[in-house]
């Protein structure tokens, strides 16, 4: 009797601890959001390694293509409001780099003084 009682004992636990596992990987069941599946803007002005992000990406450095040289006071203002910073001697031509909040992509990417927000490529090391 003692050792169905420890077989029977065995199996509950091995039960238990699979539960609890499949309870607490929640990760591992569902696969992780993009922020191109959770935008709720127009994503035609970001690039794809930019929505291929994770979707609990809260800030990130972009590139910002514009539209008009020199940037204009009223997009640098609207940068500003939006918790932008902007990187004024990493300006580039029509680009500069920008740390951005995730809640204010969509805004920045609606602004017309705006063409093309992105994350550079970089070339794989050998």
């Amino acid at each position: 009797m003692k050792t169905s009682y420890s077989i029977a004992f065995f199996v509950l636990i091995f039960i238990v601890v699979g539960a609890i596992f499949l309870i607490m990987d929640k990760e591992g069941i569902a696969p992780n959001r993009t922020l191109g599946q959770i935008l709720p803007c127009n994503l035609d002005k970001m690039s794809d390694n930019v929505l291929a992000l994770d979707a609990d990406t809260s800030l990130m450095r972009v590139m910002v293509s514009l539209k008009d040289l020199p940037m204009t006071d009223r997009l640098e203002g609207k940068m500003n409001e939006l918790n932008i910073k902007i990187y004024k001697d990493k300006q580039l031509f029509n680009y500069v780099v920008a740390d951005v909040p995730v809640e204010s992509l969509c805004p920045l990417a609606e602004d017309s003084g705006i063409s093309k927000i992105f994350i550079p490529d970089t070339p794989e090391q050998q």
